[in-house]
């Protein structure tokens, strides 16, 4: 948990979520309820997670995931990818900063790709900066997407291909109807 949003480090990549319900349910293996004695090691948390995007790059493959750093507030991961074709090596590097409302990726030399597992639409807000509004097809809810530099994307089946570059995307969620 990763407040405010909900998140899964997978070999290959970073998935998250804006949670639906907001709550996070505890549950207790030992006992099998819903509230577990302190100290408890069958304690686990499930959570209704909302629309889901996962950060990494499928035209990469990819060679290692890391967790660098971690405290309180911020746990750092990193997946390193080769290109297959031109044995190129790049990064990914994401700080899980707890509070922040955007989910901040450090790319260098990568393509990346954001799957997502609703439809949508995306549209680019203003024809310099490199904003995006990604709205969920029938929904007034979303997420809007900042790139450290213009680029063009490519949509192929709720993927977002984004080229190879050196930068910084952030991702944070909205919802127009609150």
């Amino acid at each position: 948990n990763i407040y405010p949003y909900h998140g899964r480090i997978d070999d290959n990549g970073f998935v998250f979520s804006w949670p639906t319900s907001g709550i996070l349910t505890e549950y207790c293996g030992s006992t099998g309820g819903t509230s577990c004695p302190t100290g408890d090691a069958d304690l686990s948390f499930n959570v209704n997670m909302g629309p889901r995007i996962k950060i990494g790059s499928v035209t990469e493959n990819s060679l290692s995931c890391d967790i660098l750093d971690i405290d309180a507030l911020v746990a750092t991961v990193a997946w390193q990818y080769q290109n297959s074709i031109t044995q190129t090596l790049g990064s990914i590097t994401i700080p899980l900063a707890k509070g922040s409302p955007f989910i901040t990726t450090e790319v260098n030399n990568i393509d990346i790709s954001l799957e997502c597992d609703f439809n949508f639409t995306i549209d680019n807000i203003t024809p310099i900066r490199p904003i995006y509004i990604i709205r969920r097809n029938n929904a007034s809810d979303g997420y809007v997407m900042i790139l450290s530099k213009a680029l063009t994307l490519t949509i192929i089946d709720n993927i977002i291909y984004i080229p190879s570059f050196s930068g910084v995307a952030r991702i944070g969620y909205f919802n127009s109807s609150t």
